[in-house]
């Protein structure tokens, strides 16, 4: 009889990434392998755009067949030059910009589940401008933050997808929520996810009395508790 291997969770995060640890000591080294930009420039892939069934990955330092990939849990917004400070300095613009361009295709055509999948404005799924989050927001019925409830973030507005620090947060994964929020605020931040065409978003609010105001939204979770860390899991094995 063909002994049964489980499959594993590819976490696609940068190597300082305090929450991508997180996920990885709860789902165990033996069913999840953090991949960092490091693992992109290792030999050993095997990738033709069309063909990302046949493919072979590199995490931790080893080979994954696609096929034994269960879900990707993705935690970076681009890949950018500090990642790739393993690269010469005159060559690491280059190598982040063709790392980002093989994560989207790679990641677009995984036949597993991907969270979230990549868009054109950013690996993780839609990284839009503050404005753009404004805007879609206020169509989900969001209040906006008045400037003197900002926290100062106005000034920071290009760093969209980093989290910022706020009073209250939601996030939604998959068809669950985590977060304290009444149930309007949240019905309002799973519009938005769906406006965004976004599994995974977490939602930043500031509130005055009863009042809960929109700050922004990242595709990428801020902040891992172990239960969103289960959620994530249950998602990615199609248990939503």
């Amino acid at each position: 009889m063909k002994k049964h291997t489980e499959k594993t969770i590819i976490i696609l995060a940068n190597s300082g990434d305090p929450n991508a640890r997180v996920l990885g000591e709860r789902w165990g080294a033996d069913r999840a392998r953090l991949m960092t930009p490091h693992d992109l420039s290792m030999p050993g892939w095997i990738y033709q755009p069309g063909m990302a069934r046949r493919s072979v990955a590199m995490a931790s330092g080893q080979k994954i067949v696609t096929t034994d990939i269960q879900g990707v849990v993705t935690r970076l917004t681009w890949v950018y030059e500090h990642d790739v400070a393993h690269i010469v300095p005159r060559d690491r613009a280059y190598v982040a910009a063709e790392m980002n361009a093989f994560l989207l295709s790679w990641l677009t055509e995984l036949p597993c589940p991907v969270l979230n999948r990549p868009t054109p404005t950013g690996l993780s799924g839609p990284c839009w401008r503050y404005e753009k989050w404004k805007h879609e927001a206020s169509r989900a019925g969001f209040s906006l933050a008045p400037t003197d409830l900002s926290d100062g973030l106005s000034s920071h507005r290009a760093s969209f997808c980093e989290p910022p620090s706020v009073l209250a947060s939601v996030t939604m994964v998959g068809k669950r929520q985590f977060g304290e929020a009444p149930k309007a605020v949240v019905r309002r931040a799973r519009l938005l996810a769906e406006s965004a065409g976004t599994d995974m978003l977490t939602v930043y609010f500031n509130t005055q009395g009863s009042n809960y105001y929109f700050v922004r939204a990242s595709p990428i979770c801020g902040e891992v508790t172990h239960e969103i860390a289960d959620a994530i899991h249950q998602y990615l094995s199609h248990d939503t």
